[in-house]
């Protein structure tokens, strides 16, 4: 029988708005929506059980679509890169650091990053939690805090119960406001 290390609907519910993290008065700017990303995991990958703690680090790349506010409403697709790591982790939990980089795929109007912050997992769930300064839609530059929440499921053969995780599919719902 084949396993896979799969939560059903393990998709997290957004859990806040950060609050901006600079001390003087900036325009605001909101943005919001959904990222995928294929996340590849260094050496000897995410450890299985019954392994309890390895190092382990990660890169990750893929897309958002994103729904900004900033004096008005602008929808657009974004590359999103990163990587992070943290220096004890298994299958079943994780926390570490975390750096993304977000850019508009048409004109650049949007960059942001680099972002960096923190990610915690609990099995396939996991929340990112990163600030760092963006640009909307051409906007100034705003320190903006972003706050991710979704599932990480394996994508190589056996990945998290009879072998290590290498690769993996991240799909999460974001929002970050500065």
């Amino acid at each position: 029988m084949r396993h896979a290390f799969r939560f059903v609907g393990a998709t997290l519910a957004l859990i806040g708005v950060l609050a901006p993290h600079s001390a003087t008065a900036a325009p605001s700017q909101t943005i919001s929506g959904i990222a995928t990303t294929t996340v590849t995991f260094q050496g000897t990958g995410l450890p299985a059980l019954p392994t309890l703690c390895s190092p382990v680090t990660f890169t990750m790349s893929g897309g958002a679509t994103g729904v900004e506010v900033t004096g008005g409403v602008g929808v657009e697709l974004l590359t999103l890169s990163g990587r992070g790591g943290s220096g004890c982790e298994d299958v079943s939990f994780g926390a570490g650091t975390v750096t993304v980089t977000a850019v508009s795929q048409f004109f650049g109007w949007t960059t942001c990053g680099p972002l960096n912050g923190t990610y915690f997992r609990f099995g396939a769930s996991v929340v990112l939690d990163v600030v760092g300064p963006c640009s909307i839609q051409g906007g100034p530059s705003v320190t903006t805090g972003v706050v991710v929440g979704g599932a990480l499921v394996p994508s190589n053969v056996g990945g998290g119960v009879l072998a290590p995780i290498t690769s993996a599919s991240f799909a999460g719902a974001f929002v970050g406001q500065g």
